[in-house]
């Protein structure tokens, strides 16, 4: 039987019947089934690499860089100039004396010393001391020194020296002190040690072959200089070892 929907107008008249439909009865159509896909394995191609060759690269050659060499500069040294040494009066006289090595037997060293610088001056050059006199004007000589003594004196009159200079015009004196080693067989220092000793008072006085003052000096130094080996070894072969210079005009012996 067909069931039929009244519907009612609320205006004027009846609205006609509509049947109700059955709803319909669903279908239940079965979705289709997933196919299994089996893949298909396309085989990949083996490649056979081609080798290209790595190429030969030659070799950077190695330069050799140039060095521009700044050169160095020679430094001159100044030397230090050695000071002067002065000994400075008033004088009245001075002892000079020499010591060497010792002991004196085979090892000896003959002294002698000169008044030079003074023209006119009858002595100028005459020695004193092992190759000349024992006394000359204002310079005497106390005598050779052997065994076992090993110094040998010399004795200056300034007084009488700076008079005679001064007589025949000469404002200064030089006093050179040379010598020899005689009789050298043992391996002694080449060098002699003078010590210089001033004196304002006194005397001097002669005790052996040395010399003493009866005074105190005023200055005393002690200098060491060469005196080289030399053959022949007598007195036509004299060694300078210094020449002190006695400056009157301004009261002072220079000792270089």
């Amino acid at each position: 039987m067909v069931k039929y929907v009244l519907k009612v107008n609320q205006g004027n008249g009846l609205v006609p019947l509509s049947p109700i439909l059955p709803s319909p009865t669903p279908s239940n159509t079965p979705f289709p089934a997933t196919p299994t896909i089996t893949p298909t394995n396309t085989p990949t191609p083996s490649i056979t690499p081609t080798f290209t060759p790595t190429p030969t690269i030659p070799p950077t050659p190695s330069v050799t860089p140039t060095i521009t060499l700044t050169p160095t500069p020679t430094y001159t040294s100044t030397p230090t100039p050695t000071p002067l040494t002065y000994l400075y009066g008033p004088f009245k006289n001075m002892i000079v004396e020499v010591d060497w090595a010792g002991p004196a037997i085979d090892n000896d060293v003959d002294m002698t010393m000169s008044v030079q610088g003074i023209p006119g001056y009858g002595f100028n050059y005459t020695k004193v001391g092992y190759c000349g006199s024992t006394q000359i004007d204002s310079l005497s000589y106390a005598g050779d020194s052997k065994g076992l003594i090993t110094y040998e004196y010399f004795g200056i009159d300034l007084v009488s020296l700076s008079s005679t200079a001064i007589g025949l015009g000469s404002s200064t004196a030089t006093l050179g002190i040379s010598g020899y080693w005689f009789e050298w067989t043992s391996p002694a220092p080449q060098t002699v040690t003078i010590t210089y000793k001033t004196y304002t008072t006194g005397d001097i006085v002669k005790v052996g072959n040395t010399y003493v003052s009866t005074a105190t000096p005023a200055n005393v130094y002690t200098r060491t200089y060469s005196l080289p080996v030399v053959s022949p070894q007598d007195c036509t072969n004299l060694q300078t070892v210094t020449n002190i210079i006695y400056q009157i005009a301004n009261d002072r012996i220079y000792i270089p």
